[in-house]
């Protein structure tokens, strides 16, 4: 009677290929995380800074709104500055020690029709791979 099964060389020469195959994905693996790390940040950011426009030009609270941020957070306040903001209500969101935040710092958006009082970019960059995301403001109040 034959027997079915594999022979040990056949085993070895499979793990091998799966091996390989896993030795060649890391890199793959590791920038696609980057990736997804700087992006998770840009659309969060990006979503608050919506948020205050929208809160901003809904005259929410009868007040202004904004954005302020730092290296490694941003608050999203009440008010028509960070200065003069109502501390009580901010927002506070941190980001990890590898993202560096480069550009405008603080963003405030004019009640009732919303528009920014700077205009310009944030930079989101990834310390490990230098991967970056650019968030640009105009004086119309588009923000992408």
């Amino acid at each position: 009677m034959k027997e079915r099964g594999f022979t040990f060389i056949e085993v070895v020469v499979v793990m091998a290929i799966f091996s390989f195959i896993f030795v060649v994905s890391i890199p793959f693996y590791t920038s696609f995380t980057a990736f997804n790390v700087v992006e998770s940040y840009k659309q969060e950011l990006l979503q608050n800074m919506r948020l205050a426009q929208i809160s901003a030009l809904g005259g929410k609270n009868d007040s202004a709104y904004g954005i302020y941020i730092e290296n490694t957070r941003y608050t999203l306040y009440r008010g028509a500055s960070y200065a003069t903001r109502v501390q009580d209500e901010d927002r506070i969101y941190a980001f990890e020690d590898y993202i560096h935040v480069a550009g405008l710092n603080e963003i405030n958006f004019e009640k009732k029709t919303g528009l920014p009082s700077t205009v310009g970019t944030v930079t989101l960059v990834h310390a490990s791979n230098n991967r970056e995301e650019v968030i640009a403001i105009n004086s119309a109040g588009f923000i992408y």
